[in-house]
């Protein structure tokens, strides 16, 4: 496919030819040129793309604290779920009453963190193993995603995805069963990698966050910008994930080869990539959009 699925511009340019670090495929990331959407060929369906995150070693759905990488994911996975729910306070401007449905809630810690602070929430997640860990470890009954549109008369005040948008086949349809989802007044946060960041520029084809052929899509504000407009949402504001340049360019190191000096390369560039983001947001290596319904 030549045309971009977002704006609908003909003629696509190739920006990175990434190795997924677990199968050794290869993979072609192509950016649109108008409105900066990018795609990951060959672009996999939802079925077809799920033994690549059946590796063990893919940490978003791993438990396991074996290695000094996952010890600091579990790390940094504790002190993020107390940053995320201070931004939600903050944006949401209330702490009682508050329903919140996690999309992509993963193996359950932010849906357990969330409840321990007195919400309600659901989860909707795609993978029964994911799904499955969140029940024995939380009892926390987290959805499939063929059971959201069959939610009877729920909806939330706030809406979370957390770095999964990259990874939906359809971009548009989700974004509207989402806003389906949500109260008058509720707000959408969505995390997304940013390839218009420092660290994305600096590592090129060996930058993490392509992540394909997991990633399906590659956004930046700009891309973020005409989808949101497209689908009748407004920018509440804009946000970084302050960890997330540092993760990212730790794994950017390990996909380059540089295992041993991966920690100080790693370290130097994320502190880089994390100065450039507290002057500009859209340098941000990741970006949370916080949306609202136009009214």
């Amino acid at each position: 496919m030549s045309y971009c699925l977002i704006c609908k511009n003909q003629g696509l340019e190739a920006r990175a030819k990434v190795r997924d670090y677990f199968s050794n495929e290869q993979f072609t990331i192509l950016i649109c040129p108008s409105c900066q959407t990018g795609r990951t060929y060959p672009f996999l369906s939802q079925k077809e793309v799920v033994p690549y995150y059946q590796n063990q070693n893919y940490i978003c759905h791993s438990d396991t604290k074996k290695g000094a990488v996952n010890v600091l994911y579990h790390f940094v996975r504790q002190y993020m779920l107390s940053y995320k729910w201070h931004k939600i306070q903050h944006f949401y401007k209330s702490t009682s009453n508050i329903r919140i449905l996690d999309y992509g809630s993963g193996t359950g810690y932010f849906l357990n963190y969330c409840q321990k602070k007195g919400c309600d929430t659901v989860g909707i997640e795609p993978e029964p193993k994911a799904r499955e860990f969140c029940q024995q470890k939380f009892n926390i009954k987290a959805y499939s995603l063929s059971d959201l549109t069959n939610l009877p008369n729920q909806h939330f005040n706030v809406i979370t995805a957390w770095h999964v948008l990259e990874h939906v086949e359809n971009l548009k349809d989700c974004l509207r069963t989402l806003k389906s989802k949500m109260e008058p007044e509720g707000l959408l946060f969505l995390a997304l990698p940013n390839h218009h960041s420092y660290d994305a520029s600096y590592y090129g084809d060996a930058w993490a966050a392509w992540d394909a052929p997991r990633h399906l899509w590659h956004m930046c504000p700009q891309s973020m910008d005409f989808l949101i407009k497209e689908e009748e949402f407004c920018i509440h504001a804009l946000f970084s994930l302050p960890f997330d340049p540092f993760y990212i360019a730790l794994m950017s190191e390990l996909q380059k080869g540089n295992e041993w000096k991966r920690y100080l390369y790693g370290a130097m560039h994320g502190l880089r990539s994390f100065w450039n983001s507290l002057s500009d947001i859209q340098k941000a290596s990741s970006v949370v959009y916080v949306l609202k319904v136009q009214k």
